[in-house]
């Protein structure tokens, strides 16, 4: 668990290189938590922003097993404040189940 920086240098054929260096961060194997709160008319979604590689969704109606529910990606907009990252959607007449897909 960490973040541990990776340097990535390409050679082509010719002898030409280039360099890239980026963060690889191992989080700690538990699932982010999901906060929901009702503001007005719009729902809040929020999760810690460590998680930022989890892809907020969402579905309609619950199904049971063996039926699949049909989950769509949230296209936002997602905004990043105090180590949170939050969605605002409107609040639907009917039902909206959400959750965060790694």
């Amino acid at each position: 668990m960490g973040t541990t920086q990776v340097k990535v240098t390409a050679r082509d054929s010719a002898g030409n290189t280039n360099t890239c260096m980026f963060n690889v961060t191992v989080l700690a194997g538990t699932e982010p938590g999901l906060t929901i709160a009702r503001l007005s008319t719009n729902v809040v979604l929020s999760w810690p922003s460590a998680y930022n590689c989890y892809s907020l969704q969402f579905t309609p109606t619950l199904l049971s097993p063996p039926a699949t529910n049909s989950w769509t990606n949230s296209s936002g907009p997602f905004v990043t404040n105090a180590d949170r990252i939050y969605s605002t959607n409107a609040a639907s007449l009917g039902k909206r189940f959400y959750r965060l897909l790694y």
